[in-house]
């Protein structure tokens, strides 16, 4: 995986102002979804934790879409960013906090954006939960997906 490269080689995370940037590249809401049911509609964040986000007028959890490797590199080293093999449903205390979180704004007063310790474990998972998804429903993710083979 040309992503999975790319992170394990390491690389110093961009400034926070990078999410301005990459607000314009992200996943499109059928993508979201389909990522939301590889994922069982359940936080896949490698490490134990207590998710505890319920949107009290719904009743559901607060789930977010997290790149495992960052966009605006990938998008600079001429790699798309959004496939299923870079994305990760996490719940929204792990994605921005207010706990220690990836996007926690003391990476942001650290020069990057996000806790890059855990990129390689986080694209491990997305990567087994996406090659397994796709044997068990061949042809659903390359429907949100285009070129999907090509982007691994």
């Amino acid at each position: 995986m040309e992503i999975k490269r790319i992170v394990e080689a390491g690389y110093r995370a961009l400034p926070f102002v990078g999410l301005l940037a990459i607000s314009f590249c992200a996943f499109s809401n059928a993508q979201k979804r389909m990522v939301l049911w590889r994922d069982g509609n359940e936080c896949q964040f490698p490490e134990p934790h207590d998710c505890g986000n319920i949107d009290h007028q719904n009743g559901e959890k607060k789930l977010h879409i997290h790149h495992g490797g960052p966009q605006l590199h990938l998008k600079r080293l001429g790699i798309d960013p959004d496939t299923p093999y870079n994305a990760l449903t996490v719940c929204e205390r792990i994605h921005i906090g207010p706990t220690p979180s990836i996007h926690h704004p003391q990476y942001k007063v650290e020069g990057e954006y996000w806790d890059s310790s855990l990129d390689s474990e986080i694209l491990d998972t997305a990567i087994e939960r996406t090659e397994a998804f796709m044997k068990q429903f061949p042809g659903q993710m390359e429907r949100v997906f285009p070129n999907l083979r090509e982007k691994r």
